[in-house]
């Protein structure tokens, strides 16, 4: 007789890999939490001003170091002649490395100054939050209700930053540390 060979496996398409896989990772980790009652949000709203702020500067000094150091190391792989995947591969190692020690400078340099930092900090903070609190008081008045209730008033494309033919020309985007980026509209 001869060797006989028995039908392989039925090879399950990645997107099934994928979904069993974000199953089975959603049992490990369990139920997911119970959103908050809005009157909780609301109370942590401040808290989330300040994690933010902190958060933004620290993205701030990564990102400063990842724009430095890009067009550095690109410089240093073309002078070298390296293109394809090893010089995708340096460029990525340097600029882990670059981050990685100049966020080790900005720590050593916020331990070598922190009584100045901390009050450089402190008046930002102070400043964000009276802003940001300003603004969520003022968003909170009986007539800002009732504004915004009633819409805009005046029709979209006739107001201030249009050029009257419907389209905007304000490009304006404003930063909130309350609520995530949004476009003003002008």
């Amino acid at each position: 007789m001869g060797n006989r060979l028995t039908p392989a496996a039925p090879v399950r398409p990645w997107r099934e890999k994928a979904v069993w896989f974000l199953g089975a990772l959603r049992r490990l980790l369990g139920p997911e939490p119970e959103p908050e009652p809005e009157a909780e949000a609301e109370a942590n709203e401040p808290f989330q001003i300040s994690f933010n702020l902190v958060r933004h500067l620290f993205d701030l000094g990564a990102v400063a170091f990842l724009c430095l150091a890009s067009p550095l190391s690109r410089a240093c792989l073309d002078v070298l002649g390296l293109r394809g995947l090893p010089a995708l591969w340096l460029h990525g190692l340097a600029l882990f490395l670059a981050t990685s020690y100049g966020m080790n400078l900005l720590l050593w340099l916020l331990h070598a100054y922190l009584t100045q930092l901390t009050l450089a900090f402190g008046a930002l903070h102070l400043l964000v939050l009276a802003v940001s609190l300003h603004r969520a008081r003022r968003t909170d008045t009986p007539a800002a209700a009732a504004q915004a209730a009633a819409g805009p008033s005046t029709p979209p494309g006739s107001g201030e930053g249009s050029d009257g033919d419907g389209t905007s020309t304000c490009n304006e985007t404003t930063t909130s540390y309350v609520t995530p980026l949004t476009d003003t509209g002008c």
